[in-house]
């Protein structure tokens, strides 16, 4: 790694041998790496120098992790510093308010060594594409100021810029399964189709276009021993699986980019359902965004379309039939019976579509 891209790694943890095991593993991983050993070292630390990541304990003297990450997150200086949570407590409470006070994941102890590398490279990862793409805006945004003469061409730039840094952003998600980058143009194209025949505005119709690839972001926190699994997950693996939604809304929740506050809402929303059993909330009806029963709609058609390790592909005729009828895991209540008509009435440019952008044939 070199030196001038090095990531900075702060470690707190009240255990001096816990702080120099995961010092010298991440210092061999090519990070810089510093420690403290409670919470008000952490808030001292950040005063004069601020990290790229923190990994913290939750359980330390003078404050808890918990607490630290408030103040961290609502200090504008300090907001962006991403934390991740290494604590041997890992009940859901505690994980909940970890995820509410800011936190950008969570491990357990005893935790496994390769875990938590991959779990702070994909962090790192997440880390330089969000800058990259704030540094981006943050630029064209002057030349528009300085050209006010050319606004328009400054504007679609801008808009350029935004879209192609959310579709490496998404890749980067999306890339560790079968499916890549196909499946995610699909998503998006399905979901503009639905929203134009719902009678959206052209505004909604091609922000939902540019945000409805970002549903599953947060995957890039999820370990490839779960995401890649080709065996039943295990009711562990199943409710890490689900923190996705949390971890992608999170990701993307604080940009001024309507096109990315769009895709926040569909990260945290797109596995909710329409009869109120789904997550990460178990919202209802109304209660959940637009954008979001619409993509948990055609992500359902998509997925059964696809090939997956455990069943194959579904033709057109058999994934609406599940769709519009339910099964004995998805029954047709998940599904808002609006954007179920609006489907089954484009049905022929939903079938062109996959078509169109399937996967080639190998």
């Amino acid at each position: 790694m070199d030196k001038q891209q090095v990531n900075k790694i702060l470690i707190a943890d009240d255990k001096l041998d816990n702080r120099e095991f995961v010092r010298w593993m991440l210092t061999k991983a090519g990070y810089h790496v510093d420690t403290v050993e409670d919470g008000p070292g952490v808030l001292e630390f950040v005063k004069d120098d601020t990290p790229d990541l923190i990994l913290m304990d939750i359980m330390m003297p003078g404050m808890d992790g918990i607490e630290v990450c408030r103040r961290l997150k609502s200090d504008p200086a300090t907001r962006d510093i991403i934390v991740l949570f290494v604590s041997g407590i890992a009940d859901r409470r505690t994980r909940l308010d970890a995820f509410n006070a800011g936190g950008s994941d969570f491990i357990a102890k005893p935790f496994d060594r390769v875990e938590l590398l991959l779990r702070v490279n994909n962090l790192m990862k997440v880390k330089r594409y969000l800058e990259l793409m704030h540094n981006q805006a943050k630029t064209l945004e002057q030349e528009v100021e300085k050209a006010t003469m050319q606004l328009r061409t400054a504007y679609e730039k801008l808009n350029e810029a935004y879209v192609e840094t959310v579709e490496k952003l998404t890749v980067a998600a999306e890339f560790r399964d079968e499916e890549t980058g196909q499946h995610i143009r699909r998503i998006g194209h399905y979901a503009r189709a639905v929203a134009r025949e719902l009678g959206m505005d052209n505004t909604f119709c091609e922000q939902i276009f540019y945000s409805a690839p970002m549903h599953d972001i947060g995957k890039i926190a999820i370990p490839d021993s779960i995401l890649l699994k080709t065996d039943r997950l295990t009711d562990a693996e199943f409710r890490h699986m689900k923190d996705h939604t949390v971890i992608g809304w999170k990701l993307l929740k604080d940009s001024k980019s309507e096109m990315l506050q769009m895709g926040a809402a569909i990260a945290l929303s797109h596995h909710e359902r329409f009869d109120g059993t789904g997550y990460p909330h178990g919202l209802k009806g109304n209660e959940i965004p637009l954008e979001g029963r619409i993509v948990m709609t055609i992500d359902v058609y998509d997925a059964l379309r696809s090939k997956r390790p455990y069943k194959p592909p579904f033709d057109h005729k058999t994934a609406l039939n599940i769709i519009l009828k339910g099964d004995s895991r998805l029954p047709r209540t998940s599904f808002d019976p609006e954007i179920l008509a609006v489907v089954e009435r484009i049905q022929d440019q939903i079938a062109d579509i996959f078509e169109q952008l399937k996967e080639p044939e190998t």
